[in-house]
């Protein structure tokens, strides 16, 4: 499913801040989970990097987590792994993250309230992105804080998430994707039914 696309300013041929492939990432200040002090902006690392937006409370976002930490580990010196945690459910975060990636490179983060409908699954970072109600998401921006991949779709493996890195990173590397579906156990989230829908998961509220 493609997420829909806005755009802040008319494209000229110039950058612009939106949600479409080749647009410029929102820039957006998110906490750390564990150390609410520190801040990191995804828009600005300086190097390629993953955003996802997860939830404790979404199979797929946590079937497809290994992915993410072992390109976190494979890339360390030219990707950044960021994941999101919606602002429901981060409460069980923290000890999810020290039971199963106590040592990981992934940067935890968890995403700030939004200001529309259900802000606190639809965060500020998940909305400018042009998300909406359905979880996973992911989002890849190069080295330049440009967008080069988007999508709800979960990723089957590690090679899935890899055929979808920049040469900056690969080089010549060519990546082989079998066909490998996750669990997609369904689960609930505090505020609606959490429905498995393909390969994510629809946040339905009551």
């Amino acid at each position: 499913v493609t997420p829909p696309s806005q755009s802040e300013g008319e494209d000229n041929g110039e950058l612009v801040v939106g949600n479409k492939v080749g647009n410029l990432c929102p820039s957006v200040n998110l906490s750390i989970i564990g150390d609410e002090t520190t801040t990191v902006d995804p828009s600005s690392t300086g190097k390629v990097t993953i955003i996802n937006f997860w939830g404790t409370w979404c199979g797929p976002c946590k079937a497809e987590l290994p992915f993410f930490n072992e390109v976190a580990t494979l890339f360390a010196d030219k990707v950044d792994v960021i994941t999101i945690h919606s602002v429901s459910g981060v409460g069980d975060a923290p000890a999810y993250i020290q039971e199963n990636y106590p040592n990981s490179n992934i940067i935890f983060t968890v995403d700030n309230k939004g200001a529309g409908r259900n802000p606190k699954v639809n965060g500020e970072l998940f909305t400018l992105l042009g998300f909406r109600d359905a979880y996973p998401a992911t989002v890849i921006i190069d080295e330049n804080g440009v967008i080069i991949y988007t999508s709800y779709e979960a990723f089957h493996s590690t090679a899935d998430l890899m055929s979808k890195l920049p040469k900056s990173v690969l080089g010549d590397e060519e990546i082989v994707v079998e066909e490998e579906k996750p669990d997609m156990t369904p689960g609930l989230i505090a505020l609606g039914v959490m429905v498995v829908l393909g390969a994510g998961c629809l946040v339905v509220f009551q």
